[in-house]
């Protein structure tokens, strides 16, 4: 999953009254990191379908599309998937320092790649203090509407 941390945002604690990204530093609001998939990160989640702790009667899976306008899901999009790891930086058996890195250079430009806005659109997102969190475009592929 690619997360776009360059275009979330809270308030300051250093510039009352402002607001900075999460993926700067609210002491100097410079970029935490630097380079092409600077503020972007992956994240790896694993799942697996009829977890046991659910007993006999999991829920079953949405019947319809998973796209939409809605910026968040409305209710159980899940269905009987349960989320069972996720990690942002590494990947394996705690304790076993072999493990392939993760996420590759290449996984992590891809998702770069993938952003509405090129590598110096979110760096400028992304640096300094803002009056007012930059405006958010649509959800992509965004949730179903919620049925009244």
């Amino acid at each position: 999953m690619c997360t776009a941390e360059y275009a979330s945002f809270i308030e300051s604690t250093t510039k009352p009254g402002h607001f900075v990204s999460v993926a700067a530093d609210d002491k100097t609001g410079k970029p935490l990191d630097s380079g092409p998939a600077a503020g972007v990160y992956v994240k790896r989640l694993d799942f697996t379908q009829h977890d046991p702790a659910v007993g006999l009667t999991p829920p079953q899976p949405p019947s319809t599309p998973q796209i939409g306008p809605a910026p968040a899901p409305s209710g159980d999009v899940f269905g009987n998937w349960f989320v069972t790891a996720s990690s942002v930086k590494f990947w394996g058996p705690v304790g076993q320092p072999d493990q392939p890195l993760f996420p590759t250079p290449e996984l992590q430009q891809r998702c770069a790649d993938s952003m509405p806005q090129n590598e110096a659109e979110r760096t400028e997102m992304m640096t300094g203090y803002k009056d007012a969190p930059p405006p958010h475009g649509d959800a992509i592929p965004g949730w179903p509407a919620e049925s009244k």
